[in-house]
Formats: structure tokens, C-alpha cells, sequence
């Protein structure tokens, strides 16, 4: 079984920036992109695509839904929180208060224009920003809300929360990029990806800059910009051995997942999409879960679609766990999520 601990996925689109992003469309001579550049430059462009394809600039940009199964834009996407996100200006400082989620995990991350990521925040309360302390002009913030799909109520009540945020700012600025050259951006990303897929453990690859390497970071941007850091949140792509689509797996989760935020789980194609099918079968977490009388939960891969916990695959499949907030005994490997076993 292909596993890869700790792969940050992040909730960019690293891979999509369109042809038009760096600048709106217009025709600018570009600037030149080399290694040394290649982490502000995809960032630029990341942050210039949020902006215009959500209008993210000055403000959050709210998303109401989950991730659609029929507007898939970014690889590995999942269906476990809301995202809030928005791009800003630190010429004059910023102030962003978050509400109290009453329990639900609610976090919020920043990320500098050198994709330095800090240590997400939990708790509600007025937090400020400024570009001496950041380092950068431009910033992301992101904010996700857990909340379950299959509850109109609790929607609401991430809805509810999403509108409680509030950003308090003189003067909101302008978004003014280089244009940068895209064609060196996706070629330099190519390699910085080879590279990356080398490493067995990409804990190190987000963070702030005395946390890890340059070389890290690059590989941190091409390979999932904007992820979470370790202490934050693991994701876990695993790839079962019988990945046939036609072989049943089940995979027995214990009560007891040292997690202070949720875990779950959900599958993709072999090249890492949600592939839309008549049993909305695409992901489960440890809400949304059936539990057993002891309080496990028993998921199975593929089988008969009336099973509680059922997954729909299909050839080459793979799935990833998703552990937000996890405790020390899994940041320190002495406890792992269990991996599933083909059914005889």
C-alpha cells in the first residue's frame, strides 16, 4: 500500500492559474521567473486569481456551499468545511475579529507573499496584522468551518458564523503584482514537483521561514500551496494495493482518534478528482459517520451501496485521511490511523 505521511494539500489553485491572472488580462511585459523568485511569483499569481475570480481583495469572500462535485477546479478538494477567504493590503494595518464557534472547529491561517504560514488561530477575538510584523505587502487569510452538508441547520449555523467575521482596515489599498512570466512559473513548479515527491515526510515543507528551508518551501508551494502546518492539520494519501475499483476494502476506525479538531476521509480518482455517483458517496468524517455501539466507525470501499459508511471507488482509487488539530501522540508517530484491508 503507497502511503506519504504528512502531504499538505492546500486549499489553493496551484495548478489552475490562468493564462490571463498576473495581470487581469492586460498586456504587460513580463518578468522574468527563476528559482529565486518562484515562491513569490506563484504566490502573486495565487493571490491575484482569488481576487479576481472571487472578488477576494479588501474583503472575505464566502463560500456558502461545499466543494462541488460538478465544479472541480483543484485536485484533492474536500467536503468537510466552508472556506472563507481574502486577499489583502498591509500598507495600513488590519484588524480581523473572529466570532465564538461554540466548540466547532473554526480556524484561521495566514499566508505572506514568501509563503510563510503561520500557526492557525482558534480562538475568537481580535487579532491585527501589519506589514512589519508579516514581512510581505499582500497577504492571504483563509478561514474553514467545519460543518455537515446533510444538516440544513447546521449549515446555518457555519453560515451564521461566516457573516460574524469582521475586518476593520483605513484603507483597503490596490493589488499590484509584477506580471510575472507564467510559462516559467508552471515550468519551475514541474520540477520543484519531482523534487518534492522524493521526500517520504513533507511536515517540513509549510511554515514560517526559521522552521524550514528555502528549497522546502519551493517544494511546499508546488506541491501544495497554502497547506496548513503540521501542528495544524496531516493529510494522509493512501493508495490501496487492489485499486481495481472492483476489490471491497473496509477500514475500521476506532472511537478514540487523538484529534482535537474532526478526522475524515474521502476518495478520489487516480488523478486525485471526486468522481460524481448516484449514492452522494464521496467522503466521511467522524460526524457524519454511523458509529458502532462502542463508538468506532466502520467505513467500507466499494461493496454493496446500502452499507452504512459506503464509499463509492472506481479504478485507481485512493483515498486521503484528513486529521485537523492533531495531538502529540500522532505528531510524534507513537499513534497511526489504522489502513484498510481487502475483503475476502
Amino acid at each position: 500500500m503507497k502511503r506519504w505521511s504528512a502531504l499538505a494539500l492546500g486549499m489553493a489553485l496551484a495548478a489552475t492559474v490562468p493564462a490571463s491572472a498576473a495581470d487581469g488580462g492586460k498586456s504587460r511585459e513580463k518578468v522574468p521567473v527563476d528559482v529565486y523568485h518562484y515562491v513569490r511569483a506563484e504566490t502573486d499569481l495565487q493571490f491575484k486569481l482569488y481576487a479576481d475570480k472571487y472578488g477576494a481583495f479588501g474583503k472575505f469572500a464566502h463560500q456558502r456551499e461545499m466543494y462541488s462535485i460538478d465544479k472541480q477546479v483543484t485536485v484533492s478538494g474536500n467536503r468537510d468545511t466552508l472556506y472563507s477567504f481574502g486577499i489583502f493590503d498591509l500598507t495600513t494595518p488590519l484588524t480581523v475579529t473572529m466570532p465564538d464557534p461554540h466548540g466547532r472547529y473554526m480556524s484561521l491561517m495566514l499566508v505572506s507573499e514568501d509563503h510563510d504560514i503561520y500557526p492557525a488561530m482558534y480562538v475568537a477575538g481580535t487579532y491585527g496584522f501589519s506589514k512589519e510584523v508579516v514581512g510581505t505587502r499582500y497577504i492571504m487569510l483563509g478561514i474553514r468551518i467545519f460543518a455537515n452538508p446533510n444538516d440544513p441547520k447546521d449549515m446555518a449555523e457555519a453560515h451564521a458564523l461566516q457573516d460574524a467575521v469582521k475586518v476593520e482596515q483605513a484603507d483597503p489599498g490596490s493589488l499590484e503584482i509584477p506580471n510575472w512570466d507564467e510559462e516559467e512559473v508552471i515550468r519551475l513548479r514541474k520540477a520543484a514537483n519531482v523534487l518534492g515527491s522524493t521526500v517520504k515526510d513533507s511536515s517540513r515543507f509549510f511554515g514560517v521561514r526559521c522552521e524550514r528551508s528555502e528549497l522546502e518551501n519551493i517544494m511546499g508551494v508546488a506541491v501544495g500551496w497554502g497547506g496548513l502546518q503540521r501542528r495544524d492539520a496531516l493529510y494522509i494519501p493512501v493508495t490501496p494495493k487492489q485499486n481495481d475499483g472492483k476489490t471491497e476494502y473496509v477500514l475500521h476506525v476506532p472511537a478514540d482518534v487523538p484529534v482535537d479538531g474532526f478526522w475524515s476521509i474521502t476518495v478520489y480518482d487516480a488523478k486525485r478528482f471526486m468522481v460524481k455517483n448516484p449514492y452522494n458517496a464521496y467522503s466521511i468524517n467522524n460526524v457524519t459517520a454511523k458509529k458502532n455501539p462502542d463508538g468506532s466507525v466502520t467505513i467500507h470501499f466499494g461493496g454493496d451501496p446500502k452499507q452504512d459508511n459506503y464509499l463509492y471507488i472506481m479504478p485507481g482509487w485512493q483515498y486521503i485521511v484528513r486529521l485537523y488539530r492533531p495531538r502529540k501522540e500522532i505528531l510524534d508517530g507513537t499513534w497511526k490511523f489504522p489502513e484498510p484491508e481487502p475483503v475476502q
